[in-house]
């Protein structure tokens, strides 16, 4: 019983912050998607991250957490793009966000040796130097 009733709170929940206005805190947010995940929705979790971003907000702390959503829902497009995003804000070498990248990767079937992620972070590292 008590499980559907957290389920019913994480709705409400959503639809608060959802409904309310879009200049929330990147805290609000990260609340927002941090409990999605923990109650294993991480399709709504993705949805709101992408709300997020499109409203031109950037939570970098997020960024793992949004890894292990597309990884749970073998999502490779939506983790690709986030791969990207992280090449873009030079969070792709971050120990965490490369695990999850990995762990990402790695659950939507595209398996990397360890030692072809370190060549594609360095390689990464090293463009982003030269621009």
């Amino acid at each position: 019983m008590s499980g559907v009733s957290n389920q019913k709170h994480v709705k409400q929940r959503h639809e608060f912050f959802c409904n309310t206005n879009s200049n929330l805190s990147p805290a609000h947010w990260s609340y927002l998607i941090q409990n999605h995940l923990s109650q294993g929705s991480p399709r709504q979790a993705l949805l709101v991250y992408t709300r997020v971003r499109h409203q031109g907000i950037y939570i970098v702390g997020l960024l793992p957490l949004i890894l292990k959503a597309c990884a749970s829902l073998s999502s490779i497009n939506h983790g690709k793009a986030l791969h990207a995003e992280s090449i873009k804000s030079g969070m792709n070498c971050d120990v965490l966000v490369g695990t999850s990248l990995v762990d990402m990767y790695a659950k939507c079937g595209m398996f990397l040796s360890p030692g072809k992620c370190l060549i594609i972070c360095l390689r990464e590292m090293w463009w982003l130097g030269m621009q």
